[in-house]
């Protein structure tokens, strides 16, 4: 995919992976969007977990991957070996990113012809009330 785009990674890049899952998700009609939300765990297009992909991220040298998707690595999981987040967010200490709204992000790209721009992102500030209520690990 990147060699098809002439995309080359640098170390300290942030890798962006637009797939079109929040295109295709505004597409659907209200009754569709209601039955998938119907579904506790939707399945989901994503990174695929395996040793081959975190070799590629981690010779990559990003230092951060987010995508466009529900869930940045497939869903249901094909390899419990290698779940991503663990690897990337608790092994190693790389953020990921999920839903973002990438389609936007590359009309703008499209309407000033640059590809490469400055990235910054805050993470999700969720209150901890809310989190008393999770389960412990």
């Amino acid at each position: 995919m990147l060699a098809s785009q002439n995309v080359v990674l640098r170390p300290g890049d942030v890798l962006l992976i637009r797939n079109g899952y929040i295109a295709a998700y505004k597409m659907l009609a209200d009754d569709a969007v209601m039955e998938r939300g119907k579904t506790p765990f939707p399945p989901s297009i994503g990174l695929e977990q395996s040793q081959e992909i975190l070799r590629f991220l981690w010779n990559s040298g990003v230092v951060a991957v987010a995508g466009d998707m529900l869930t940045l690595e497939a869903w249901p999981w094909q390899n419990e070996d290698f779940w991503l987040h663990e690897w990337l967010i608790a092994g190693w200490g790389c953020p990921i990113g999920e839903y973002f709204d990438l389609e936007r992000l590359s009309a703008e790209c499209a309407q000033f012809e640059k590809w490469t721009f400055f990235f910054t992102s805050v993470p999700l500030n969720v209150s901890t009330k809310y989190m008393s209520s999770l389960p412990p690990f």
